[in-house]
């Protein structure tokens, strides 16, 4: 993808105290529009899930509506049938979810939906589920580029790492490159976020990453 950007610098109360400061180059995500220096931005890190059905599976339950939620980590989640479905009394195929760390999740059913850290559904086929039956969801990792931070977004755009240190103009259609601060103690009051963020929403996590705002006089 071509690299695109439109950068100018103006003096200004963008730093408001001595803290040591680090800047670096950052691609910031194409469609971001007009950033304004002091724009508080967030790295994509979480990309798309995709689900799949192992092969060898005894039934042909299909897996479908896979999406990530908020809280979706990056790696691979396994679905595994550890109750076959039963015809009387009537019940449907229990599945135990393990996330990319192996921690287990609550059990997913057939023919309910799952809404947590992955969504899905588990359809059941003409040949029922077997116990050891099996799933995968991925979620693949996000671009790495930048945008700015909205406390709604769940690829993690909404995790403040970074505040723009000169104003770039990004095309819808092309990526552009720009310089952030990584490390400081900026003014607050130049910060800028899409459209419902404010400071009390991203305070803690520039701080964890060394930002400190600080509201000048």
């Amino acid at each position: 993808m071509s690299l695109a950007s439109t950068t100018s610098y103006t003096p200004d109360k963008f730093l408001a105290g001595e803290h040591p400061q680090v800047y670096r180059p950052v691609t910031l995500l194409a469609g971001e529009g007009a950033l304004a220096k002091g724009a508080v931005l967030a790295k994509v890190t979480k990309g798309a899930a995709t689900g799949a059905r192992t092969a060898t599976n005894t039934g042909n339950a299909t897996i479908g509506t896979v999406s990530r939620g908020a809280a979706g980590k990056v790696g691979v989640y396994t679905v595994t049938c550890i109750t076959a479905a039963t015809a009387d009394p009537v019940a449907a195929a229990v599945y135990r979810v393990i996330d990319p760390d192996g921690l287990a999740l609550p059990n997913a059913a057939e023919g309910t939906a799952y809404a947590g850290p992955v969504i899905f559904t588990l359809t059941a086929g003409l040949t029922p589920s077997a116990v050891d039956d099996t799933f995968t969801i991925t979620v693949a990792a996000g671009s790495g580029y930048y945008k700015r931070v909205n406390k709604t977004d769940i690829d993690g755009g909404a995790v403040a790492c970074a505040v723009l240190a000169a104003a770039v103009t990004v095309a819808n259609d092309a990526n552009a490159t720009g310089v952030a601060l990584v490390h400081g103690e900026p003014n607050s009051g130049a910060f800028s976020y899409d459209a419902g963020t404010v400071l009390a929403d991203v305070q803690a996590a520039l701080e964890a990453v060394g930002i400190y705002p600080k509201t000048l006089a």
